[in-house]
């Protein structure tokens, strides 16, 4: 069973991959010679979005870690992390 947590991170994940895949198609169309304002316009918006997400799904790894409630005891520091933890 997924977590809520590991479940918003998939959702940034997908999300993630489908900008990158706007951001890309623009930038071939601009290498293609198509300059209109509207494309440099929808390009920085895409390339705003992305560094948000690449931020929030940065952050949702950096929050991916656990403390089990017996961490000070001798030899339970290399044991997984029990459900519930932090």
């Amino acid at each position: 069973m997924q977590t809520e947590q590991s479940v918003g991170r998939e959702q940034i994940k997908h999300e993630r991959e489908k900008n990158q895949r706007k951001l890309d198609d623009l930038v071939k169309e601009i290498t293609e010679g198509l300059r209109t304002p509207l494309l440099q316009k929808k390009l920085a918006e895409l390339e705003q979005r992305q560094s948000e997400l690449d931020r929030k799904y940065s952050v949702t790894s950096a929050l991916r870690f656990c403390l089990p409630p017996n961490f000070m005891e001798p030899n339970t520091r290399d044991k997984p992390c029990p459900a519930g933890s932090l």
